[in-house]
């Protein structure tokens, strides 16, 4: 078991992260989103948004809606995080 978790992180660095492609309005979520989280936590917010989306391979606008919303978890303790979810989330039925 140890071999294998040395092997995967050499095999993680050596290829570093894996880029994500956003389309127009997903990466208008995520930068509102960001705008919102203190900034010494953004790095944070954004290293979590990309890693949940990465997992998920492919993702849908609705996708990356819970993400950010997901990733916002305690890192924003104002009515911010409200405001973002009245934003992104009037009426949306899945």
């Amino acid at each position: 078991m140890r071999r294998w978790a040395n092997h995967s992180k050499r095999q993680q660095s050596a290829s570093g992260p894996r880029m994500i492609s956003l389309s127009d309005h997903q990466m208008d979520v995520v930068t509102d989103t960001a705008s919102i989280v203190p900034v010494e936590r953004r790095d944070i917010f954004l290293e979590r948004v990309g890693a949940m989306l990465t997992m998920r391979g492919r993702f849908t606008d609705a996708d990356v809606h819970d993400v950010t919303a997901l990733a916002l978890c305690g890192l924003v303790r104002t009515s911010a995080a409200f405001d973002f979810a009245i934003k992104y989330w009037p009426d949306q039925s899945r």
